[in-house]
This record gives C-alpha cells, sequence and structure tokens, in this order.
C-alpha cells in the first residue's frame, strides 16, 4: 500500500508554507492563517477541504492503476 502525505497550500500562491505562532500549534476550524510566502489570510477550513479533495483523487487514481495492473492479464 502506498503512503502519501498531502500538504496543505495556501489557496492564493500554493506555498505549503504558513505562518503559525509556534511549533505543532494545530488551528482550528475557521481559523485564519496566514500563508508565510504571500502574506494573505487564508481559511484553515478551506485549506483543508482542498487538501482532502486532492487526497481523495490521489487514492481513486491510485486504486485505478492497481485494479488495470490485476486485471491486465485477462484483458476483458
Amino acid at each position: 500500500m502506498m503512503e502519501e502525505r498531502i500538504k496543505m497550500q495556501c489557496v492564493f500562491c500554493k506555498s505549503d508554507q504558513f505562518e503559525l505562532p509556534r511549533e505543532n500549534y494545530q488551528p482550528s476550524h475557521g481559523e485564519m492563517i496566514r500563508c508565510a510566502n504571500c502574506g494573505r489570510l487564508n481559511d484553515y477550513t478551506s485549506v483543508v477541504r482542498i487538501a482532502e479533495g486532492r487526497a481523495i483523487e490521489m487514492a481513486k487514481a491510485e486504486a485505478e492503476r492497481i485494479i488495470k495492473e490485476r486485471f491486465k492479464p485477462w484483458k476483458v
């Protein structure tokens, strides 16, 4: 099974670097977090939802690849 980390990205510049008050800080849903690259504020909930969507798309693509690989010998 493939393991992949999905980084959250700024909705404006796609940077994965955010200014947080301390290391290991976990923002709350609805909180605004500042992009360390462009300085714009991002809604944490939106950033998480976008990352979740990317993760789902990656999982679908991987599942499709595995299914095609497993059924290739039968050439239906």
